[in-house]
């Protein structure tokens, strides 16, 4: 339908607010549209309106059960209201679908994250190197991804892999990596170098060439 297809094409051009007019006046047209209904839902979601989003996407789902990004958006605006049970269902649903969908899975690892559930959580965040254009990407070390384990006379290649935010709060585990009898090496931006004073750990400036190293994990 064109209005659909106008107000998707405004939402991609980064201009939700313009979206909502055509796609309201498609929904008038063709209430029995699910696409109308979920183009809506995610207008309204980019504009931070979730409550109605959820409305929209639920819409959608009456019309076409089985429209899988309609239930995986509507996780996302269920989460954005801390309802984060609701959520998790509708991506295990969204799942059931398709179960390699890789930004559902990715999602779910979000909302297991805030729901606690660890185990899950890490299992699931694997996924996120499967969304396309997500914003870091494998370093392709062909050393072994270090799991935990005791490692005495290795040496450990910490770096950082996403925001400064998620590096400050991995930092706090470092004495844990200690504990594993791994020489550590820090990989951080160059920002963040100051905060490895005092750390149990040789820093390395991201960037600049790594000493050898026998093993990875990221933080």
């Amino acid at each position: 339908m064109p209005w659909v297809n106008l107000g998707l094409l405004a939402q991609r051009t980064g201009d939700a607010a313009a979206a909502l007019a055509p796609l309201h006046e498609a929904t008038r047209l063709a209430p029995g549209c699910a696409e109308a209904w979920h183009g809506l839902g995610t207008a309204l979601q980019l504009l931070g309106r979730d409550g109605e989003a959820e409305a929209a996407h639920r819409r959608a789902l009456a019309l076409d059960p089985r429209h899988l990004l309609a239930r995986a958006n509507l996780g996302r605006a269920l989460r954005a209201q801390n309802r984060l049970e609701e959520a998790a269902a509708a991506y295990h649903a969204a799942l059931a679908l398709r179960p390699d969908h890789a930004e559902t899975r990715w999602n779910l690892a979000v909302t297991d994250f805030l729901r606690g559930d660890w185990a899950a959580a890490w299992e699931g965040a694997e996924w996120r190197w499967r969304v396309p254009g997500f914003p870091t990407r494998p370093r392709g070390f062909a050393q072994p991804l270090w799991q935990g384990e005791p490692a005495p006379g290795r040496t450990l290649l910490l770096h950082a892999e996403q925001g400064f935010g998620d590096t400050l709060m991995m930092l706090r585990y470092l004495p844990q990596a200690a504990a594993s009898g791994a020489r550590l090496l820090l990989e951080l931006p160059a920002a963040l170098l100051p905060l490895a004073a005092g750390l149990p750990a040789e820093p390395v400036a991201e960037g600049s060439p790594s000493p050898p190293s026998t093993c990875t994990a990221r933080c």
